[in-house]
C-alpha cells in the first residue's frame, strides 16, 4: 500500500529547515570575512605561494603524524610533498574565484 507524499515532506521538512539555517549563518559568516577575502584574492600569486606553502605543509605534516601516525620525519616529507598540489591548488582557486568575482560570474559558473 502506498503512504503518500505526505510522508516524504514529513521527513525532509526538518532536513531543510537545518539546511537553510546553516546557509543563513554561513552568509553572515561569508559577510564577516568578504574584507579579508579582497585582500586575499589581490595580493601576487607569488605572495599567496609564500603565504599558503607553510600553512599547506603544517597541515598535512600533522595530518599525517596524528591520523596516520606516521614517524615524524616520514610525516614532515609527506608534508612537503602534497604541499606542493595543494599550494598550487589553493593559488589557481584563488585566482580562478577572483577572475569571475570581477568579470560577474555567478555562483554555478555562469
Amino acid at each position: 500500500m502506498r503512504r503518500g507524499w505526505r510522508s516524504v515532506h514529513a521527513v525532509s521538512a526538518p532536513f531543510r529547515r537545518v539546511a537553510e539555517a546553516l546557509g543563513r549563518l554561513l552568509d553572515r559568516i561569508g559577510k564577516r570575512l568578504e574584507p579579508a577575502l579582497i585582500r586575499w584574492e589581490g595580493m601576487s600569486g607569488p605572495a599567496q605561494l609564500v603565504v599558503t606553502f607553510p600553512v599547506v605543509t603544517a597541515a598535512v605534516f600533522l595530518l599525517h603524524l596524528a591520523f596516520l601516525n606516521l614517524s615524524v620525519t616520514r610525516s614532515f616529507f609527506y608534508g612537503v610533498f602534497w604541499a606542493i598540489p595543494g599550494t598550487a591548488a589553493v593559488v589557481i582557486a584563488t585566482k580562478t574565484e577572483a577572475a569571475k568575482r570581477r568579470h560577474g560570474g555567478g555562483p554555478n559558473g555562469e
